[in-house]
């Protein structure tokens, strides 16, 4: 089967991202068959476009790269919007790969396939459900006619013209978004949980700590939504209980000079760490020393932070919101804090230690549900179903399959 993986990520230069990482994850689980011809149709570093930049191995499986939009600083336009452009200029070029499924990581890429390549069948993955552009770093597509406009005309679009929809996000708001969905939508959408390498996440060989500290770590935006401010609040929380206790936060983001200050604030300056935004092989090895994972969260998702921690074979103590609910269970891997105070937080920590080795266990055991390999068998599994469709018409003397025939299989039960 030859399938096409669209995303407005730049494979060749970019070592991690979000969806990249994800993609790469899914390319390096193992889980591909390998008869299956991979192509990755993304941007390019490059001032030549389109570019077919390397044919070979990527992150363990055969592929090749199309690059249909250039990444520069010095354009106005987005780079979600010169990708939608690109993709419908390589018309001609995405024909000739000759695709069975495509399979689309951002509602403007799947928009612009089923017009592209209208007959190919195409599997939409929305990593999240809140309105993309409404986060954007362009503050014109913050504005609220403009992100409005985009999910009607766009996100909406894409949805209906998808043959599989699959929905990273935690499972309450996922149950929300199928309610409020129309039903043709809802119909051909399946949940995916987000997926954590567990191999690079593991559990330290060894003492944990250095003498008797307990090593609290953040991990995150330093933004306000993130509770960053309440778990430094817990550490001078925990210290004042006679506990010898630091903590490390991971992240950037435009509240890390107030969050300093707090700490001068409440004397406990010397006893955090900001260590800024980190790679993935330096963030696992900051979570291998580490005891806790503590997560002040006041909104949160299917959160990879937390389930790099937990992979990581740390026991959570998090804010009780919607997307930890599906991971974290009190008083067996963790503790999920019912109310916010710092001197819950340091309860909690408490009652972690007491657990000992056997909350660092099930911590790492309930990470590996949600494994790299695990996830990605999932997504294979949908991607060989919708791409049957188009191998199937194929061999009959159909050129391809219609989105139309796509949708009434879907309805009839083609999960």
């Amino acid at each position: 089967m030859r399938l096409g993986i669209v995303a407005p990520v730049n494979f060749v230069d970019a070592p991690f991202g979000g969806t990249l990482t994800f993609i790469r994850q899914f390319l390096a689980s193992g889980a591909i068959p390998e008869h299956w011809n991979v192509h990755l149709i993304g941007v390019t570093s490059t001032d030549d476009v389109p570019a077919r930049e390397f044919t070979g191995h990527y992150d363990g499986h055969a592929a090749t790269f199309l690059g249909v939009a250039t990444i520069t600083d010095r354009e106005l336009l987005p780079l979600r919007a010169r990708f939608y452009v690109g993709l419908r200029r390589c018309r001609g070029l995405l024909s000739e790969l000759e695709c069975d499924v495509y399979y689309a990581h951002t509602p403007d890429a799947g928009h612009a396939m089923s017009r592209v390549c209208p007959r190919i069948p195409l599997v939409l993955h929305r990593h999240g459900l809140a309105s993309m552009v409404k986060r954007s770093r362009h503050w014109y597509g913050r504005l609220a006619p403009v992100h409005m406009a985009f999910d009607h005309f766009i996100t909406r679009a894409a949805e209906v013209s998808a043959t599989r929809i699959l929905v990273t996000a935690d499972q309450a708001s996922f149950k929300d978004w199928a309610r409020e969905a129309r039903s043709n939508i809802a119909d051909r959408a399946s949940l995916i949980p987000a997926m954590v390498d567990a191999v690079q996440f593991a559990p330290r060989v060894g003492p944990v700590t250095a003498g008797k500290t307990l090593a609290l770590v953040a991990v995150g935006r330093l933004e306000e939504v993130k509770g960053f401010d309440f778990v430094i609040k817990g550490l001078a929380s925990i210290r004042a209980r006679g506990v010898e206790a630091d903590l490390s936060v991971v992240g950037s983001g435009s509240q890390e000079t107030r969050l300093k200050r707090l700490a001068r604030e409440i004397g406990v300056e010397q006893y955090v760490t900001f260590a800024g935004y980190l790679p993935p092989a330096r963030l696992a090895d900051v979570l291998g020393r580490a005891d806790i994972y503590v997560s002040g969260s006041h909104q949160e998702g299917f959160s990879i932070a937390l389930l790099e921690a937990m992979a990581s074979g740390l026991p959570c103590v998090v804010t009780n919101t919607s997307g930890v609910r599906d991971v974290v269970v009190s008083g067996v891997n963790g503790w999920i804090l019912e109310t916010r105070g710092p001197d819950e937080i340091a309860g909690a920590c408490h009652r972690v230690q007491e657990a000992g080795a056997a909350m660092k266990k099930a911590a790492r055991s309930s990470a590996l549900r949600f494994s790299a390999r695990a996830v990605s068998e999932q997504i294979v599994g949908h991607l060989a179903e919708v791409g049957a469709l188009h191998i199937g018409a194929a061999a009959v003397g159909s050129p391809s399959v219609s989105r139309d025939v796509a949708r009434r299989s879907a309805k009839a039960g083609l999960r």
